[in-house]
């Protein structure tokens, strides 16, 4: 379940009221295959570890203006990196570099 991993490393997890526990992923894809694969797993695990019968576990996938936008092209990769640190502009305009 290497998905998963990656799930727990960029959302953590939410404890609301009521031993509530709110997982948020990023996409829909990732709620079924968590909810196909592990879901089971993963509360079971929690009600026992923890002893408390009580908690729930909820997935949520954030809303679209939330997620971070993703740079494929490598244009875009450019301009992304050239808004952190303008020296790169510089070293294109110096070295005549060109962005295919």
């Amino acid at each position: 379940m290497p998905r998963l991993h990656q799930v727990f490393k960029n959302h953590k997890p939410i404890l609301d009221n009521n031993f509530l526990l709110i997982l948020e992923v990023s996409s829909e894809l990732q709620k079924k295959d968590i909810e196909d694969r592990a879901y089971s797993k993963i509360d079971g695990y929690l009600k026992k570890e923890l002893k408390n019968y009580q908690i729930q576990l909820k997935i949520k996938v954030l809303a679209t203006q939330q997620k971070r936008n993703m740079v494929y092209t490598s244009s875009d990769k450019y301009n992304y990196l050239a808004e952190k640190n303008e020296n790169l502009d510089k070293l294109k305009q110096n070295f005549s570099l060109d962005i295919e």
